[in-house]
């Protein structure tokens, strides 16, 4: 996804708003766009206490080629 379409998105479900999030979570767009380069480099997705405390995630797109 690019990384236009991926702030759109994140914006769209309160990234920036004043709702309370886990302790890791991105504070910024900057750290965002950092976080979002991580993950492109890494090939799969973390997240721990980001969305809230004591929970943890990961994720990778899985294709298939027929």
């Amino acid at each position: 996804m690019p990384e236009e379409e991926a702030l759109e998105l994140v914006h769209s479900r309160g990234f920036g708003s004043r709702r309370k999030l886990g302790p890791n979570s991105a504070r910024s767009v900057d750290e965002l766009r950092v976080r979002l380069e991580e993950t492109r480099q890494r090939g799969f997705a973390t997240s721990l206490e980001e969305a809230e405390t004591r929970s943890g995630s990961s994720g990778r797109t899985i294709l298939r080629q027929f």
